[in-house]
């Protein structure tokens, strides 16, 4: 992770023990791989750096890529073929997740309509939603309409993994509602298996 000095806060990693040239490390971190396009997407990969700190929260089962992309079950075209996979709906990841014995929550609307753009500057309801799950460790699926020119069909996924706070950041005091914590989130860090982790 970036230093934590910074008011950054990664609270979606866990302690791994790497063993290098026979020294035995522990490293807080969160499991990273890339998408490889025909057992696991964007998708796929997300659930698998999100199922690693679950495991370590819930005790849910491990799963390698191609056990979540079988537990998302028919492809998205409903061919029958569940390999090569071409990335899975939001049906399908829910289904991935429920196989692990956990149930998954869908936000839709964290964003307001005509809000073409994730600007962090005025987006209170996003952030606090990431800010209470990722506060619990727990961390977020969050899928984005990418430009054309980063990824062929605009959908991507990402695993929110983090956020940075900004401290003195100019908070709206004149209306009515009520400032938040959350209102301070300037960063989210995420693992991007397209661009890498945090």
């Amino acid at each position: 992770t970036y230093d934590s000095k910074l008011n950054r806060y990664y609270s979606a990693t866990k302690f791994y023990e790497v063993n290098l040239f026979g020294k035995k490390l522990k490293l807080n971190s969160l499991i990273y791989q890339e998408q490889d396009g025909i057992i696991s997407n964007c998708s796929t990969s997300s659930i698998r750096f999100a199922n690693q700190k679950l495991n370590q929260l819930f005790q849910t089962p491990i799963l390698a890529p191609s056990e979540i992309t079988l537990a998302a079950g028919d492809d998205v075209n409903k061919t029958g073929k569940t390999f090569p996979s071409y990335g899975l709906d939001i049906d399908q990841i829910c289904s991935a997740i429920n196989s692990t014995g956990l149930v998954s929550e869908v936000r839709t609307e964290l964003l307001p309509i005509d809000q073409s753009f994730l600007d962090l500057t005025d987006s209170k309801y996003l952030k606090s939603f990431v800010y209470s799950y990722l506060r619990m460790g727990i961390p977020i699926l969050l899928g984005l309409e990418a430009e054309e020119d980063i990824i062929d069909d605009n959908l991507h996924m990402v695993t929110l993994t983090g956020y940075r706070f900004e401290r003195g950041l100019s908070i709206d005091s004149s209306n009515l509602e009520i400032n938040l914590i959350s209102d301070q989130i300037s960063r989210f860090y995420c693992h991007d298996d397209q661009c890498g982790p945090f």
